[in-house]
């Protein structure tokens, strides 16, 4: 069943307005639901059917991003260009007119980075194998949490693996609200947070937490479209959707990025494939270079 435009996430909508540029102004108020909702069981085939095609994703289309280093604020935009692979690979390309690339962000099979042009030209990376123990403050977008958004996995259908998915049903807001918990050693902890809309039951909005439930990433995801899914397009008539507007905000750092996608592909060339996700931090043309899996001085 092809999948309709929901009604709008009015918290979501609102809160995201206060987070990126000042009052909100709302058309309406919508009516809270009380009809009939889904099962968690129900609910995970749907969610996984629009997931599972997407197994590669390449788009472009615009970008704004405000970065703060440690209370300097660094303004760029331009064009967006996005790859991305699963299970973990990611590549954000933001050129601006005239002098070019200004914003990268990518994850690897093994690395993450960052790097910022103009008066920041700063490159930030680490490795996965170290990530736990790397300063998140250090860093003022983190890649691997941007990949969690862009690239949102399908649910596992055992949901009593961890992280196990618990789930709500927002009235007011008629949304589904899952909520993923892991357990350390001496607590249970949240990892995330998804909004999937009533009707489309595609993502609304995305927190990530830290192990003392800390948000470190909120995502506002709207404006679904399908995916040209070029040969593949012949196995399904129905294309799988994906948002086309994301706003993303980094508490810690106070650092935003939104994005606006008008090409979405399957792939496009060949792109992505293995060569666009590899990095190297000795042939990175910036003054400053950041090996965050170094213990600070």
């Amino acid at each position: 069943m092809r999948r309709r435009r929901g009604l709008i996430n009015g918290a979501a909508s609102v809160l995201s307005a206060m987070v990126f540029g000042g009052c909100a102004q709302t058309s309406a108020t919508i009516e809270p639901y009380y009809g009939p909702t889904e099962t968690i069981d129900q609910l995970v085939p749907e969610i996984n059917s629009n997931v599972q095609p997407l197994s590669t994703l390449w788009a472009k289309g615009d970008f704004k991003a405000t970065i703060v280093d440690h209370g300097h604020t660094t303004n760029v935009s331009g064009t967006a260009y996005l790859m991305h692979a699963r299970p973990q690979e990611m590549l954000f390309i933001g050129d601006a007119d005239v002098v070019g690339e200004v914003f990268r962000m990518g994850c690897g099979p093994d690395k993450y980075w960052v790097t910022v042009k103009g008066d920041t030209d700063t490159c930030w990376w680490g490795t996965y194998a170290n990530l736990d123990r790397a300063d998140e403050r250090a860093i003022p977008v983190r890649p691997d949490l941007v990949e969690a958004v862009l690239g949102l996995d399908a649910m596992d259908t055992d949901l009593n693996r961890q992280p196990c998915p618990v789930m709500r049903f927002n009235n007011d807001q008629h949304a589904y609200m899952i909520v993923w918990n892991v357990k350390l050693p001496d607590r249970w902890v949240v990892q995330k947070e998804i909004w999937y809309d009533l009707v489309t039951k595609l993502p609304r909005l995305v927190n990530l937490f830290d192990a003392n439930g800390r948000v470190v990433l909120s995502a506002y995801l709207s404006d679904d479209k399908p995916v040209d899914m070029g040969a593949a397009a012949s196995q399904s008539s129905d294309a799988p959707m994906v948002a086309t507007t994301y706003r993303l905000f980094f508490p810690d750092s106070g650092s935003k990025l939104q994005l606006h996608l008008t090409d979405i592909e399957l792939q496009r060339h060949g792109h992505p494939n293995n060569e666009n996700f590899a990095f190297d931090p000795d042939t990175v043309d910036v003054k400053h270079v950041i090996n965050l899996d170094e213990p600070a001085h």
